[in-house]
């Protein structure tokens, strides 16, 4: 890919969203704003939204009637009955026991100065919900009603509807001047509430409050509490506004027992709030367990970019996403945002005036107190202090005279982006005259101390995720210096722009003292542990009552969360064919602690196990998700470095190819000496004498070098050497495919592109080749015009060389549409007019691109495109190669449902791809990707990889299981019939196979059993 980097996985700006409403099938599509907005404008509908003919488990029949049987004596013309007040109250004296229904036939007009009002009481020890709902002589469904409800806690309660504003799902609104319906509802369970009245009143008519009186009277305290216990969807509405202070928090907190993510919404509206617009809201996704939605008052700005007004709230709502829940919150409260001490100042470096800090004064690029305009950074939102700051700063001068010695603190490192980390080699602070910090590196000295800084950092053996990468991920520099002329004066020098003079934040307090400092580091600490949970759990130590070694049988999970089971057995048996691969997971648990254990193995003659062990490290591997896990996927092949701990499991792994000569039982033993006890396990694997034929299809990754070749240019010579043992340690594991990190074959990089080229061809992989990026870049930089002339010389140059003609990529994740089209067959046309035999290709993502399939000769496609063996037919009948790229289940892709849709190829992201600091998952858009992980040397006998790979290369020897079972077919009825039943018991599509996925190794274990019966015989 040369310097350009980009992402394919998770990006695509359109997000498909199916609702099936009663009576119709159609299919709408949103975009996630538009949806976002939609759950905002109708809050209530997983309590509060009955069905027409089909109430909601909510909400029964005998609770709240459907639409339908509203009068139907009442004519759509007919006339509205005149506006009134003085209607006498629709219910007196009465309970939710059952629905309170009021109909009106004909239709009855209201007044938008009217409430509908409902007083009672709660008599429970618990929140009350009390749902409303109201229709018109339109309404024929719950996409067509009003819905809403409200939270009360025990005794009296008043609810008000406003009736000038009645919104419906759709996005429409109710013809005051014909309602039909006034229904009263609690939940189906819930303890019915008192009522004392329900009528329509007047709307009280407060005017307007000004923030003086609000904040007097209505001010919000520190550990306020509301919605205690309550079912989301919760509202807490102010019958007279109420103020916050800028230095508050409000927070939810709650536990997600629903045993996945959900995502919980918060909205807070001011007295001006009318929609999505002018109102502040506020989302994050949640694992299972406890969860903390932060919301700082000072973070209170629209979507339209104006602030909300703090001091006149009239409306908190708490809600869950689209068919998450049952959600109960532990409460809504009210905290002290601000972690500064009264005797320090705190001023956050920031892009714009909406990145503020409770208790931090905000200093913007032109501010008088940087002796030059400063430049901006905006990173991602996950660390209050690093989610951007000021660059190209020389200095800043802050006036201070508190006292005649400052500690001051400087928060001083950009958290970096997609693929790119901050890497200045040379770097000086001074403040008041004295060098605080200076830091003069080689590029291999940074990779090593900066770069790998966090590299054996274990998760639990080493602490949380903050202990382990957070914390030493704000460039954090305190000193203690004299104060001159009433002054602090800092100075920044370094090299390596957008970074040079970055400062995200200082924070200022008098004499030698830390207070200020430690306690903000404490509240980054809370703050960052929120908003990222851990989802796994440590094994209970108590557990390790000796030392043992396991080994996990035959089809264990690859991706390993904490866990022992001490039923594991110290034998199991496994099963491979002549030339096969095999990989075998053990576990070590030992109440002992060896920070230098001795590993050793014994197999067989003609085999030479590699070695890896699991490093626990924190995981984000769902794209969407804030929370963390616990893994042992990365397995690292340096056995130097790897600790036992007390109580803590260690998975190692042992992988080996059988001889082309075994036969019989090939014992191979794992031994370790922890603490002078010497343990042991066996996996005894059986040869089936057979040999398989190789994977025909490109079967593999998307790679790069590492990120610092980009910053650090190595020599082609080193670059290429570091290259073949990436691709070593992928054809290791029987990976066959590749979509190589080149250089864009421009005519003055020509050659270089052929000497990659070669080397991908060296390394064993199957062609085609995709390359990723070299339409791209030729685009860029050598412009449209010179592509198709390029590339035809390249094909010339390569195929001199004797090496495979390359995929070429002109489309990743395109707009669909018309114009997207003629975009497409525009790049295709120029290409094939100077090279008429290059093959084009690309990437789609979206069953609206159905129609770009006919522009390319290859089409690689994913899930949300769709996947099956009807759609890869028709792209053949069209002549397009179907490839599969970024499944979610890499062995079924790379295997059965390889075999089972006649795909051609498929890529997975990434080999290499780190966001940031590749220690911290956290610090992007998206997760990181990396079948190669960050490791010592990548040139080490047993080359540090994920474990993800192990599930690829088993599906591609599921694959060549299946292509000699298609070849013994073709003879053999007993093959064919076997095979049959291989095609019944695979589905042919992706959304089929999702929904009730076969058990992969029990299939292959089908044809394994053939294959060793038709041996015998």
């Amino acid at each position: 890919m040369g310097k350009l980097r980009t992402w394919i996985s998770g990006f695509a700006w359109g997000l498909i969203l199916g609702v099936v409403c009663a009576g119709m099938g159609a299919i709408m599509f949103f975009r996630p704003d538009f949806v976002e907005r939609l759950r905002a404008e109708r809050p209530f509908a997983t309590a509060s939204a009955p069905l027409a003919d089909t109430p909601p488990a909510a909400a029964p029949a005998a609770v709240a009637p459907p639409a339908a049987s509203a009068p139907a004596s009442a004519p759509a013309s007919a006339a509205p009955a005149p506006a009134t007040t003085n209607l006498p109250p629709f219910f007196t004296n009465t309970t939710t026991q059952t629905s309170l229904d009021k109909a009106f036939a004909p239709p009855r007009a209201f007044s938008p100065g009217d409430d509908l009002v409902v007083r009672g009481v709660n008599t429970s020890k618990g929140t009350l919900n009390l749902a409303v709902r109201i229709d018109d002589a339109s309404s024929k469904n719950w996409m067509s009603n009003f819905n809403t409800n409200q939270n009360f806690p025990p005794g009296p309660f008043v609810m008000r509807v406003p009736l000038n504003n009645l919104p419906t799902p759709s996005g429409g609104t109710l013809d005051l001047s014909a309602l039909t319906r006034f229904i009263v509802f609690t939940e189906e369970g819930a303890p019915p509430a008192k009522i004392d009245s329900v009528q329509i009143e007047p709307r009280q008519k407060s005017g307007a409050l000004t923030p003086s009186t609000t904040t007097a009277a209505n001010a919000v305290k520190d550990g306020q509490t509301w919605l205690a216990g309550a079912r989301l969807t919760a509202t807490q509405d102010f019958s007279a506004p109420v103020s916050f202070d800028a230095n508050q928090d409000l927070v939810v907190t709650g536990t997600n027992d629903t045993g996945k993510p959900v995502t919980i919404h918060l909205r807070v509206d001011d007295v001006n709030s009318t929609n999505w617009n002018s109102r502040v809201n506020a989302s994050a996704t949640f694992p299972p367990g406890p969860f903390v939605l932060r919301s700082p008052v000072s973070s209170w700005v629209t979507p339209s970019k104006t602030r909300l007004d703090r001091t006149r709230v009239r409306r908190i709502i708490v809600f869950a996403g689209e068919g998450d829940g049952p959600i109960r919150l532990t409460d809504l409260h009210v905290e002290a945002g601000s972690p500064v001490p009264p005797d320090a100042l705190a001023l956050r470096f920031a892009p714009t005036a909406e990145i503020q800090v409770p208790g931090f004064e905000t200093i913007l690029p032109n501010d008088p107190r940087l002796s030059r305009a400063a430049g901006v950074l905006v990173r991602t939102q996950n660390d209050p202090l690093l989610s951007g700051g000021l660059n190209g700063i020389e200095t800043v001068t802050i006036p201070w005279t508190k006292s005649a010695v400052a500690t001051v603190s400087l928060w001083t490192e950009d958290q970096g982006e997609w693929e790119y980390f901050p890497h200045s080699l040379n770097r000086t602070i001074t403040i008041n005259g004295q060098v605080v910090f200076q830091q003069s590196l080689s590029p291999e000295e940074w990779v090593d101390q900066v770069y790998k800084r966090n590299l054996w950092k274990e998760a639990m053996i080493d602490g949380g995720p903050w202990e382990v990468f957070a914390r030493s991920r704000a460039g954090l520099i305190t000193a203690t210096v004299p104060v001159i002329d009433n002054k602090i004066v800092v100075q920044l020098q370094s090299d390596q722009p957008p970074n040079n003079g970055y400062l995200a934040a200082m924070v200022i307090e008098p004499g030698d003292s830390d207070k200020a400092v430690d306690a903000v580091e404490a509240w980054r600490r809370k703050r960052f542990l929120e908003r990222w949970p851990v989802q796994d759990k440590p094994v209970n130590p108590a557990l390790a009552t000796d030392v043992t070694l396991r080994v996990l049988p035959a089809g264990s999970n690859r991706s390993q969360h904490p866990f022992w089971d001490p039923t594991l057995p110290v034998q199991a048996n496994f099963q491979a064919p002549r030339g096969g691969i095999v990989s075998v997971d053990f576990l070590a648990f030992s109440n002992q602690d060896d920070l230098m254990p001795n590993v050793s193995t014994s197999a067989p003659d003609g085999i030479t196990p590699q070695v890896r062990w699991g490093k626990w490290t924190f995981m984000r591997r769902d794209v969407a998700e804030n929370g963390l896990t616990i893994t042992s996927d990365v397995l690292d092949g340096d056995l130097s470095r790897m600790r036992i701990v007390n109580g803590i499991p260690r998975r190692l792994n042992v992988t080996f190819t059988v001889p082309d000569t075994a036969s019989g039982t090939l014992p191979i033993t794992l031994s370790l000496d922890i603490a002078g006890v010497k343990v042991d396990a066996t996996a005894l694997v059986e040869v089936i004498p057979v040999r398989l034929p190789a994977a025909d299809r490109p079967i593999g990754y998307y790679m790069a070098a590492p990120n610092w070749e980009i910053w650090f240019p190595p020599t082609p010579d080193q670059a290429d050497r570091g290259m073949a043992c990436d691709y070593a340690a992928l054809r290791f594991f029987g990976i066959t495919g590749v979509a190589p990190d080149t250089v864009a074959p421009t005519p003055d990089k020509m050659a270089r592109y052929v000497q990659q080229m070669a080397l991908v061809k060296q390394a064993g992989f199957v062609p085609p080749y995709f390359d990723y990026a070299s339409v791209k870049v030729m685009q860029q930089t050598a412009g449209y015009s010179k592509v198709g002339p390029s590339i035809a010389s390249t094909l010339r140059a390569l195929s001199a060389a004797g090496i495979p003609a390359p995929l070429w990529s002109i489309a990743d994740e395109p707009a669909d549409g018309d114009a997207g089209l003629a975009d497409l067959k525009s790049v295709r046309d120029a290409i094939k007019a100077s090279a008429a035999d290059a093959q084009i290709s690309g990437q789609l993502n979206s069953p609206k691109q159905k129609a770009l399939v006919p522009v390319f000769n290859t089409v690689l496609v994913n899930d949300g495109f769709g996947v099956g063996e009807a759609l890869f037919r028709q792209m053949r009948s069209q002549k397009v190669i179907p490839w599969m790229y970024n499944m979610p289940d890499y062995r079924a892709a790379a295997g059965f449902l390889m075999w089972r849709t006649g795909g051609q190829g498929y890529l997975q992201w990434h080999a290499r791809a780190w966001t940031g600091d590749p220690s911290d998952p956290t610090d992007g858009r998206e997760t990181d990707f990396a079948m190669l992980p960050l490791s010592g040397d990548r040139c080490s006998p047993a080359p540090t990889i994920d474990a993800l790979l192990l599930a690829t290369s088993e599906g591609i020897e599921d694959l060549r299981w299946l292509l000699w079972l298609d070849q013994r077919a073709a003879t053999d009825t007993k093959a064919r019939a076997l095979r049959d039943s291989l095609i019944e018991a695979v589905p042919g599509d992706w959304d089929t196979f999702k929904k009730a996925p076969p058990s992969l190794p029990a299939l292959r274990s089908k044809i394994i059993d053939f294959a060793r019966a038709s041996s015998a015989g």
